[in-house]
């Protein structure tokens, strides 16, 4: 992996830290959604970290994280009719 390669990987994770300051201080209240960018962040730190240090581990945790996250976003869209369809029981 060249310098590009990590240079678009950090430009990721620092448009994800905005997004989340963003996020805090227009005082979002969607928990699921907050938690979801969260698990994002994480997601892209920890990737970065196997890729680095271990890449023969990089497959495994890359479809592990992809499937946690999968799960994640599913209880999004649990928020979304939640919220978005509560007026009509």
């Amino acid at each position: 992996m060249n310098a590009v390669d990590y240079a678009v990987w950090w430009a990721g994770i620092l448009l994800e830290v905005i997004l989340l300051v963003r996020i805090y201080r227009a005082k979002v209240r969607y928990p699921a959604f907050r938690f979801y960018l969260y698990f994002v962040l994480l997601q892209s730190f920890v990737r970065l970290f196997v890729y680095h240090y271990n890449e023969n581990l990089y497959d495994y945790v890359y479809w592990t994280t992809e499937f946690v996250g999968v799960v994640v976003g599913c209880g999004i869209v649990y928020e979304i009719y939640r919220r978005g369809l509560s007026l009509f029981p």
